[in-house]
């Protein structure tokens, strides 16, 4: 009877102690790999060319990066490109550097952004803007 309980002692439990371990490790990562599921809202606003607005709002997400919430809320698209996502239209308006000189650009908050939407961590309440420029 004491070989097994030093069995199970010496064997048994440490590899259950291991799993727990595993376990807890994988339970703890940052919110983006963990799929983080708390709900965040921050304010959207998109500009043609000349000024006129063509969207503006409050988005809430339960997604990380306000790229990926704009995609997934149908007012943007964009093609993947170094250093991150080339938008292409926002609002179903095209902005193509090639044909008529005009890119979107990120704002954070007023501010030329110096990340991509697509790398942009939503923060709660911030507003974020793109705006069709030359």
């Amino acid at each position: 009877m004491k070989n097994k309980r030093n069995f199970l002692v010496s064997r048994i439990l440490p590899l259950v102690l291991i799993a727990v371990l595993a376990l807890t490790v994988v339970s703890c990562g940052t919110p983006s790999e963990t799929g983080d599921s708390t709900p965040k809202t921050f304010t959207f606003e998109a500009y043609d060319l000349d000024g006129t607005q063509l969207y503006g709002g409050e988005i809430t997400t339960t997604l990380a990066t306000v790229g990926d919430a704009l995609l997934e809320k149908g007012l943007l698209s964009g093609r993947a490109g170094s250093p991150g996502m080339y938008i292409e239209s926002v609002c179903g308006v095209v902005a193509d550097y090639n044909v008529d000189r005009t890119y979107w650009a990120f704002y954070i908050g007023g501010e030329y952004a110096m990340t991509g939407a697509d790398n942009t961590p939503i923060t709660e309440g911030e507003t974020y803007i793109l705006r069709r420029s030359e």
